[in-house]
């Protein structure tokens, strides 16, 4: 018998309801996922208001550099950190919808 006829032989007999994706796994994803999308959004919601008070912070510099340069690296890593909770947002959602 050939190595692919002994796979296929194998195969036949996996139980279906362990795999991912089969059953009770579905309510354990959409709970996972909404609770993940609830911290991602929180940490959306801190960049957000960073990159206001950054901004203030840069009106308000009253033409000092260093002040300034603080507050325009201060919105830079607020918006970074924004991409990366929408990117990480979109990961997860991704992967536990592939579950």
């Amino acid at each position: 018998m050939s190595a692919f006829a002994l796979f296929a032989a194998n195969m036949s007999a996996v139980n279906s309801g362990s795999l991912p994706g089969s059953g009770s796994n579905n309510a354990t994803s959409n709970e996972l996922q909404t609770l993940l999308g609830v911290f991602f959004g929180i940490i959306g919601g801190i960049a957000v208001l960073m990159v206001v008070i950054s901004g203030f912070m840069y009106v308000t510099s009253a033409g000092d550099p260093g002040k300034a340069a603080k507050a325009r690296n201060s919105i830079i890593y607020a918006l970074i950190g924004l991409a990366v909770a929408i990117a990480a947002e979109g990961i997860v959602a991704f992967v536990v919808g592939k579950l």
